[in-house]
């Protein structure tokens, strides 16, 4: 099974976009696998690393489907690759029930044009939302009432990012690949429909922990 150490020069790989970062990786990750039967990948900060810019996201892991049995996981850390490995996948959970997406035809949106719509969507939000929001990261309502609503947007795009997820949930009426995005300390996750570009909050429990990885410098599979 191929694999890769850095990311290759995407300019000659035809689903190339330029806008996007997370794309050029997830790119990279298709030529590790003989098979582009994507699940999900989730994008996260370097361990003990904050940053609010979605190009900052270095630390990408990648779910592929390869037989109805088994799946492939694949690791991106800081443009290196780790080893792919084929694990079964979990029976009775709904951890690997996702359509494939298996080209970028179905996406119409890169993950900084839907983070675009998310700030449309917040400038029409309430104070309520806004209060609720903002309660679970330690400000509570007399900071917010303080506030314009454009500040408020604000100060939210300061808020460090926890992940951003892509999948394609197999469930009855979700006709879409789906990006959802969720700041650090907050509960709220914005699901963004990758090509409609419509937006949904979401009030979320923790994630459910990412599957094991092996780390370019640690040949052991391990959590990341």
């Amino acid at each position: 099974m191929a694999t890769a150490s850095h990311l290759p020069d995407p300019r000659g790989h035809p689903h190339h976009r330029s806008s996007s970062s997370l794309f050029d990786i997830w790119d990279a990750a298709d030529q590790c696998v003989p098979f582009n039967f994507l699940l999900f990948w989730v994008a996260r900060p370097a361990p003990n690393r904050t940053t609010a810019l979605l190009a900052e996201l270095t630390h990408v892991d990648f779910v592929y489907s390869v037989t109805p049995d088994f799946v492939a996981l694949l690791g991106c850390r800081h443009n290196a690759f780790t080893p792919v490995i084929l694990e079964r996948a979990p029976r009775r959970s709904g951890e690997f029930n996702f359509m494939p997406i298996m080209a970028r035809r179905d996406l119409r949106l890169t993950p900084e044009q839907a983070e675009e719509r998310i700030e449309r969507h917040l400038l029409r939000q309430n104070l309520r939302f806004w209060e609720q929001f903002f309660l679970e990261t330690g400000q509570g309502l007399g900071e917010v009432i303080k506030l314009e609503l454009e500040l408020l947007c604000a100060r939210y795009r300061q808020l460090p990012w926890h992940s951003v997820r892509l999948e394609w949930p197999r469930r009855v009426g979700t006709m879409e690949p789906v990006y959802k995005f969720r700041r650090h300390h907050c509960r709220c996750e914005f699901w963004v429909g990758a090509q409609s570009g419509e937006v949904e909050h979401h009030h979320v429990r923790d994630p459910i922990t990412p599957p094991p990885v092996i780390n370019p410098s640690n040949p052991n599979p391990s959590h990341p």
